[in-house]
């Protein structure tokens, strides 16, 4: 089953797992920045998935609806 979840520095990647970086910054190793991927297919989904969330948020800003 395709998964991802939170890294920590201890952990190991197994053959196939990828890591994501939450803000895209592949200088920024905090483990809060951090996604372990089962796969590289699971891991573009995540990246697809929140490029989708983002532009959403940003047409919603320039709405006037959303607001930070």
């Amino acid at each position: 089953m395709a998964r991802s979840r939170p890294a920590s520095y201890d952990h190991k990647l197994r053959p196939g797992e990828v890591v994501h970086h939450l803000d895209h910054d592949k200088t920024n190793s905090s483990p809060d920045n951090l996604v372990v991927c089962s796969s590289a297919s699971v891991q573009r989904q995540y990246h697809i998935r929140s490029l989708h969330q983002k532009m959403e948020a940003d047409r919603l800003v320039r709405q006037g609806d959303l607001w930070f």
